[in-house]
């Protein structure tokens, strides 16, 4: 005589839209209360999503074939992210000179200079499409007399756009958008993340 085996105290397992609400409203939290604690928390919030985003970005780059070099991307990232406000008595052109230059002249001495053109472009893209939207943002944030109000706005329409991306595209969502990088996202959840967007603003 056989039994089935299973297990005693099956746990309950939440949904994948339910963890992403939970950590939506925790991360949400967290960035209210650095906007509230200040500048510095302005600028610590941005020190961390910052670099979780290029690290992401270099991710994505090793999965295109052109890695973005950390020693490139990381730290140009950081100054363009902060060059509106802590480090703007830095010349943004003297620096991209330096990094055009200096950036290229260094594949000729480091490992994988074959692809040294791709990888020096992706470090310099990556640093200048996360940087400076959060340059931006700190730059609204410390406007006055209502960067907050301004910079809360912000928060609430990528909220917005990320939330009615994910509830339009899983539920309408038959086209697909960047199949490559991202093969859940689709043409109708991007449309609806825009316009949620919009009208949060």
């Amino acid at each position: 005589m056989t039994t089935e085996s299973r297990p005693l105290n099956p746990g309950w397992r939440p949904s994948p839209l339910m963890v992403r609400i939970l950590s939506a409203i925790v991360i949400l939290a967290v960035v209210i209360g650095a906007i509230y604690a200040g500048t510095l928390g302005a600028y610590a919030l941005v020190a961390l999503l910052g670099g979780l985003a290029l690290w992401e970005f270099r991710g994505l780059s090793e999965g295109m074939g052109w890695r973005a070099p950390s020693w490139l991307l990381f730290p140009l990232g950081a100054f363009f992210a902060y060059s509106g406000t802590l480090l703007k008595q830095f010349d943004v052109n003297l620096v991209l000179s330096l990094a055009l230059v200096g950036g290229l002249a260094a594949f000729l001495f480091v490992p994988g200079r074959r692809q040294g053109l791709g990888r020096w472009a992706m470090g310099m893209a990556g640093a200048l499409y996360i940087g400076m939207p959060f340059n931006y943002y700190l730059v609204l944030y410390t406007s006055k007399p209502h960067g907050m109000v301004w910079a809360l706005f912000v928060i609430f329409a990528v909220v917005a756009n990320d939330v009615l991306g994910l509830l339009i595209g899983s539920r309408f969502g038959r086209h697909p958008f960047f199949r490559t990088i991202s093969p859940r996202k689709t043409v109708e959840g991007a449309i609806a993340g825009v316009v949620g967007s919009v009208v949060v603003m």
